[in-house]
């Protein structure tokens, strides 16, 4: 509930999280790969749960940095770190 915004819960999120969407990510990492990566250590200085992570070519090593502590759990079990 990224973008302050209200859940069906009725709990607002977090006005300082978006969760990128999968088709984004992979698109990035195509991108990436068009502009001449072909792998290596990558930083991702706000991973939130983790999709450019998860989402990464197999000759990637994604750096991830979190600091709020539930996306770090997710994190964690999305990436099995």
């Amino acid at each position: 509930m990224g973008g302050a915004l209200i859940g069906a819960d009725g709990q607002k999120g977090s006005a300082y999280e978006y969760s990128t969407p999968l088709p984004i990510a992979y698109g990035i990492w195509d991108l990436a790969k068009a502009l001449g990566f072909t792998g290596g250590k990558v930083l991702d200085p706000c991973s939130g749960v983790g999709i450019f992570g998860a989402t990464a070519p197999e000759n990637a090593l994604v750096d991830a940095v979190e600091l709020d502590k539930t996306s770090v759990l997710v994190n964690k079990l999305v990436n099995s770190c």
